[in-house]
């Protein structure tokens, strides 16, 4: 019998060992790409070490919440490693990837207080 806690570990494990090739951000509200700086939004791209996607296979991440050691970090709690940035994204978005990186540490950074008490 397997435990809860250790399926628990077994899937978080297999959800950090994905990455995405080609890839670009993207809204799911709107079909246009998203410059890198834009909040509340997910990743497009071709995903390999997915336990359900076959490697190749295009996918759209939940919303992109932070970073992890320069992986990506989704609301699901997915994490992804970025590949190769999908070419014609870098070029309209140049520098994509650090520019995405800073900005969901950003994000990350607690925020100051707007007054004491």
């Amino acid at each position: 019998m397997i435990s809860i806690k250790a399926r628990t570990g077994e899937v978080c494990s297999l959800l950090r060992g994905m990455k995405l090739d080609k890839w670009c951000v993207v809204s799911r509200s709107f079909t246009a790409w998203q410059p890198p700086e834009q909040a509340r939004c997910c990743l497009h791209g071709l995903v390999s070490g997915h336990p359900r996607c076959a490697d190749g296979k295009p996918v759209t991440t939940s919303l992109m919440i932070g970073c992890h050691q320069n992986r990506i970090v989704t609301k699901s709690g997915s994490e992804y490693e970025l590949g190769e940035v999908d070419a014609a994204y870098e070029t309209l978005y140049p520098n994509a990837q650090p520019r995405l990186l800073a900005t969901l540490r950003s994000l990350m950074r607690p925020s100051a207080p707007a007054y004491e008490i």
